[in-house]
């Protein structure tokens, strides 16, 4: 074949093989089956060379997924005072969380924190602060988790009781009327053993009340007037002894409180009920006739009882409603009703224009009384009212008159008087009170004798001044104060001559300025007491 004959033939060989390709590329390719929507599988479906395509030789449109992002919320839980720690940062679901180590002024009185909670009751995941936790695919909120601080205490005139962690109920001081319910006469210098099982105590005067866990009250030391409620006219009983009577105990509604007073006993119970025993002096039970009762007997006519106190030959109640109810002997205005007549007919609500002056704007949450014919009542915003005995200056009102009605109490603070505020309870004694705010501050107001204010001077006090700080607990006797700090630490201020401070004591603690104790506040004077080996139980905590 001649050459140009030759490149004629090879040019129409390659369109021969174009046109075939052309051919073959524009022709459907058959499938083994159909695929829904019409897209490949990299079966044959497609064009992509990692057979993913979507059929029409293009490539798929899936972006990486939006990182998620959450916030942590820390809840105070039922503070008193203070604020949550604050975390305005987000994180990356799944990436390891450190929950806040330090707390701030985060507080609560009689507590203190343990940490945190994915559930309010905590029944959720629990995380000590400053661990670690993973986080998930939400917001979370964490709640503080309260413990009770131990010890507990309360005082009589001249004796202490203190319960431990582990229920132990341990008692020091003056023992003349066996008060102490440690079996054997004389006076204990340091804590003493007396039972277990303990949930609550009271003492007043020289006789001891307490509840155990398991719902049962004991009484024992003076019972003069049956007091003790034992159902026995012994003059006094030197070690615990059952409180029962017809329907009292009721497990079905059982005691919430007990309160002992200077001449009878109270206890109130969770569906709010009131039963009595002791010395009826002038209706001071709340019952008409003057019969004494040695067992106790409950109130039928008041109900929904909250709050309770006993002063020496009278009571006060508050109901739900916040109603103030008192009976018994009105010895200088101590039950506020604006004149000097006994109530001895049965509880009379108080409807005086002071009390109810107080209902329109807050309301009564809670009464208490001293052993000298005083009385104050706490509203539910932390404003406190007082009445009766002013002596020493004791009512905070900035001068020694006695009042027959509620007035409002004052502080010094910052070289100012002013209304006290923010108040979460009170303890009385015989001619000195104590105010526990909310923030855990300690004020204290009355006679200064034997330096039972704290302060490192002995001159009265009518307005509350600040004593303390981080106290969870405090109780005001004849002579003496103690104090109990969110720490465990037990402070004691006042005289000691029955021993009555329950263990060995340190030099005065230093105010909380260069180094030296945070606990106290400057003009002051404490001793911290050593309580942890109290005798007759090495387990105390």
């Amino acid at each position: 074949m001649k050459k140009n004959h030759l490149a004629l033939f090879a040019m129409v060989i390659v369109l021969f093989l174009t046109a075939a390709f052309t051919a073959a590329c524009s022709s459907p390719v058959s499938s083994p089956a159909e695929i829904p929507g019409g897209s490949g599988n990299g079966n044959g479906g497609g064009n992509s060379n990692n057979g993913n395509g979507n059929g029409n030789g293009e490539q798929p449109n899936n972006p990486d997924p939006v990182p998620s992002y959450y916030s942590i919320t820390y809840n105070g839980n039922g503070n008193t005072a203070g604020q949550a720690p604050s975390d305005t940062a987000e994180y990356l679901s799944g990436t390891d969380i450190v929950t806040a180590a330090e707390t701030g002024d985060l507080y609560k009185v009689g507590y203190r924190i343990n940490g945190w909670n994915t559930s309010r009751d905590g029944t959720g995941t629990h995380y000590s602060g400053g661990s670690e936790f993973t986080m998930g695919s939400g917001p979370v909120t964490l709640y503080a988790q309260w413990e009770p601080v131990y010890p507990m205490v309360s005082v009589g005139d001249n004796f202490s009781l203190l319960i431990t962690g582990d229920g132990s109920l341990y008692a020091s001081g003056a023992n003349g009327d066996g008060q102490l319910g440690t079996s054997g006469g004389g006076d204990k210098s340091s804590f003493t053993y007396v039972t277990d099982n303990v949930a609550m105590a009271s003492a007043r005067f020289d006789h001891s009340v307490i509840l155990k866990k398991d719902g049962t009250p004991w009484a024992w030391g003076d019972n003069s007037f049956y007091k003790l409620g034992i159902n026995s006219t012994a003059i006094y009983v030197n070690s615990p002894q059952l409180v029962q009577s017809e329907g009292f105990p009721d497990p079905a509604d059982p005691i919430v409180r007990v309160i002992a007073g200077t001449q009878h006993t109270g206890y109130i119970t969770k569906n709010g009920n009131y039963w009595v025993a002791g010395s009826n002096e002038r209706g001071s039970l709340g019952f008409e006739n003057g019969t004494n009762l040695v067992a106790p007997k409950r109130v039928g006519y008041m109900n929904n009882v909250v709050s309770g106190d006993i002063g020496s030959s009278y009571t006060m109640l508050v109901t739900k409603s916040g109603g103030l109810y008192a009976a018994g002997i009105n010895q200088y205005g101590s039950l506020g009703t604006g004149s000097g007549s006994n109530l001895e007919d049965g509880f009379m609500i108080n409807k005086t224009s002071a009390v109810q002056a107080i209902g329109t704007s807050d309301s009564i949450a809670a009464v208490f009384t001293g052993n000298s014919d005083y009385t104050m009542i706490l509203t539910k915003n932390g404003n406190v009212y007082s009445t009766g005995n002013n002596d020493t200056g004791k009512l905070s009102l900035g001068d020694t008159t006695n009042r027959n009605t509620f007035t409002r109490a004052q502080e010094t603070s910052g070289g100012m008087n002013q209304n006290i505020t923010g108040v979460n309870t009170i303890a009385m004694g015989t001619d000195h009170v104590l105010f526990l705010k909310n923030d855990g501050t300690l004020w204290a107001a009355g006679g200064g004798a034997d330096n039972k204010l704290g302060l490192s001077g002995t001159a009265n006090q009518s307005r509350a001044v600040k004593v303390m700080n981080n106290v969870a607990y405090a109780a005001a006797g004849k002579k003496y104060t103690l104090a109990v700090t969110t720490d465990g630490r037990l402070y004691a201020a006042g005289g000691n001559s029955s021993g009555q401070f329950g263990g060995s004591m340190t030099t005065p603690v230093q105010p909380g300025k260069d180094g030296a104790d945070p606990n106290v506040e400057a003009g002051t004077m404490w001793f911290e007491v050593d309580w942890r080996t109290p005798t007759g139980n090495t387990a105390a905590n």
